[in-house]
């Protein structure tokens, strides 16, 4: 049988020369390389996502540093807030790129959709680099791979319901743009839609002063709106506003406009992704914490989930060890008690005998015998669960009455005899 608290305690000792030892030889290595020789090793990517037209690979080094651009390939673009944006090339396997990354890094990456399969520009992504619910993936940069991503997103239209409010309308068009109010491809433009302009959409009226549109955004796509109104009295204007915009998602959702007044309600919104551009001061924790503290040095993620691997599996040890003395107190308080005393019952056995004892006939009778009949009753309280065999032969002989066995320890003993003479036998 595996002694758990054996396994735990020499598990718990491993990790944590794991933790202590892997990173510093990883940077102790690195430290005594030159420059101009460090062991590049080449990272295949492949992302499967059927509906996207663009795609760029976007990575990063956990603890911030940077790769000399000789190691770079030449499609490769560093931008401002430290990230690496590298082009993937549609083929058979999806997009794939290809980068050069030194022995023993770690390497963080996303997934940037630029555009539809219909190349109509979006902005979404995939494995945020601002993290989120989309959290970036990372692996330890050890020999030449290849990393498949199948993609989880969906590209397909979803739909979002304008709600317009305006106590002085008599009939409103929805007018609106993508992009920089750029005209949207025929497939996301709902059924009368004109152009004039920008896209126009006649609204439906609901309530009184209500007036609802519906339109079709794909993820990742920023929708740009404002309203044409006419009065009662036949004048127009549009009411548009710059926080009149939104950027679609996958899930779709309601928005409620009020005249004079932006509101927003989301009534079904799940799952939203988020798509803003990535800033500067937008650094997922281990990159801050690689910055504040350089001395970690490149293996910072696989530090932290070291550790926290060690402190789990402690935890359970832990709590292996106090279940165990629990059932150990247990145990010594039952073998230390003394037993309990023997209780006695309240109700009491009966035992009768009955048995012949043959005598002379008395004097003056004829030739014959007479027949007696003994009778004994015994009555016992015993402790509970004694045991205990009633006497078998009686000896009339002896001046009193004893039993082949005697009663039992403890045990209380009340003895009635009683001689009745029964008949008399006459031969």
């Amino acid at each position: 049988m595996i002694n758990l608290r054996k396994f735990f305690s020499q598990l718990s000792f491993y990790l944590l020369m794991a933790v202590l030892v892997t990173p510093w030889q990883t940077i102790v290595a690195q430290s005594n390389q030159n420059p101009n020789q460090v062991q590049l090793t080449t990272q295949e990517f492949r992302y499967i996502q059927p509906d996207a037209g663009e795609v760029f690979l976007v990575w990063w080094l956990s603890n911030g540093d940077t790769i000399d651009d000789q190691f770079l390939t030449e499609d490769t673009v560093y931008s401002a807030n430290g990230y690496y944006w590298t082009p993937m090339v549609l083929t058979d396997n999806g997009f794939v790129a290809q980068i050069n990354i030194p022995v023993g890094t770690l390497l963080e990456y996303g997934f940037a959709i630029t555009k539809t399969q219909d190349d109509f520009s979006i902005y979404l992504w995939e494995n945020s680099p601002i993290g989120g619910d989309n959290l970036s993936d990372m692996h330890v940069i050890m020999e030449d791979d290849v990393f498949e991503f199948k993609s989880r997103l969906s590209l397909q239209p979803v739909e979002y319901i304008i709600e317009y409010q305006n106590t002085e309308a008599k009939s409103v068009m929805f007018g609106w743009g993508v992009n920089g109010w750029y005209h949207a491809p025929a497939r996301l433009r709902p059924e009368g839609t004109l152009i004039k302009g920008v896209m126009q959409i006649p609204m439906q009226q609901v309530e009184p002063n209500t007036f609802r549109s519906t339109i079709p955004a794909v993820p990742g796509l920023l929708i740009e709106y404002s309203f044409f109104v006419e009065k009662d009295d036949g004048t127009t204007y549009w009411d548009e506003d710059g926080t009149y915009q939104f950027t679609a998602d996958r899930s779709g959702g309601f928005f409620r406009i009020r005249h004079g007044e932006f509101a927003q309600t989301f009534l079904e919104q799940h799952q939203a992704e988020t798509t803003d551009e990535p800033e500067e001061v937008q650094l997922n924790f281990a990159r801050s914490i690689a910055e504040r503290f350089p001395i970690l040095g490149k293996p910072i993620g696989l530090y932290l989930a070291l550790f926290v691997a060690f402190l789990i599996f402690k935890l359970v040890d832990i709590a292996y060890r106090i279940v165990l003395y629990q059932r150990q107190k247990t145990a010594a308080q039952s073998l230390s008690a003394p037993p309990p005393d023997p209780q006695p019952i309240s109700n009491k056995i009966t035992v009768s005998y009955n048995q012949d004892f043959s005598h002379q006939v008395p004097e003056g009778s004829e030739n014959g015998q007479s027949s007696y009949l003994l009778e004994l009753e015994q009555h016992f309280e015993l402790p509970a669960g004694s045991l205990y065999r009633p006497m078998e032969q009686l000896d009339t002989e002896q001046s009193h009455i004893q039993t082949e066995h005697d009663p039992p320890k403890n045990g209380k003993v009340a003895t009635e005899i009683n001689w009745k003479k029964v008949e008399e036998k006459r031969p």
